[in-house]
């Protein structure tokens, strides 16, 4: 509706949701602008042009970003958007997306994730069910970080190429002595040169929040550390693995 009436000749919103659908139409309806909007109850990756839309588009506005980033298989439907529906000098807002983390303490918010012994039993075992990635909610871990933050993975769906796949190595400085139990990750989006969005530790936020990448076992750091980690991605995930500490910086 916004784009509408900003003066858009044609607004095309694509829910695969029937009801959401069902209720954006009423919305449009009671705004008055149904003679400018359309709703496809549809995928992304099954609209077609012609069909469901008339002439490729000068504008792609989308939120399909969740807390981890790429769970809502943001990069296959950009990448759909850009070959099929999309003006080859199309504005793809946000343009840019990242994934950004940094080293994380054991602290109470994780402990539960991290069985060592319950009544002088030894449970450990039992650590190689934990989930991979747990959210972190609301809870506050800013004392608990151990390292400056750095960008695990970015992707610029505006200008560069739609990359669906990719691995590499790299270190992360540690600032702080502890035990890393695992990598604190959190988005960022930007949405043109001046307006920036970040959910960093910290940050007030009612929509996304952090997660954190677990680690088998708590990493013992101290200041000065090297932190080497894999970061892997595919169309729908973010993996973290450590691969060891290296001495002093």
């Amino acid at each position: 509706m916004l784009a509408a009436r900003a003066g858009a000749k044609e607004v095309i919103s694509c829910e695969k949701e029937t009801l959401v659908a069902e209720a954006a139409r009423e919305i449009i309806e009671r705004n008055g602008f149904n003679n400018k909007i359309r709703v496809v109850s549809k995928d992304l990756e099954s609209v077609e042009l012609g069909k469901d839309l008339s002439e490729k588009a000068d504008l792609l506005v989308s939120e399909i970003i969740d807390n981890g980033l790429l769970g809502e298989r943001v990069i296959p439907l950009i990448k759909y958007a850009k070959k099929k529906l999309l003006k080859r000098d199309a504005l793809i807002v946000p343009g840019q997306v990242a994934a950004r983390g940094a080293l994380v303490g054991a602290n109470s918010a994780l402990r539960k994730y991290q069985i060592d012994s319950v009544c002088g039993f030894d449970l450990s075992p039992f650590r190689r069910f934990y989930p991979p990635t747990v959210p972190m909610g609301k809870i506050s871990v800013e004392e608990h970080i151990l390292s400056d933050p750095v960008d695990l993975l970015h992707l610029d769906f505006q200008s560069g190429p739609v990359t669906e796949q990719g691995r590499r190595l790299m270190e992360i400085a540690v600032r702080e002595d502890g035990r890393a139990a695992g990598l604190l990750q959190w988005i960022r989006l930007r949405f043109d040169h001046d307006l920036i969005l970040e959910n960093h530790p910290g940050a007030p936020s009612k929509t996304w929040s952090p997660v954190c990448h677990l680690f088998p076992e708590p990493v013992p750091v101290k200041k000065g550390d090297l932190f080497h980690i894999s970061v892997e991605f595919d169309d729908e995930h973010l993996y973290i693995e450590p691969k060891g500490v290296a001495g002093k910086t």
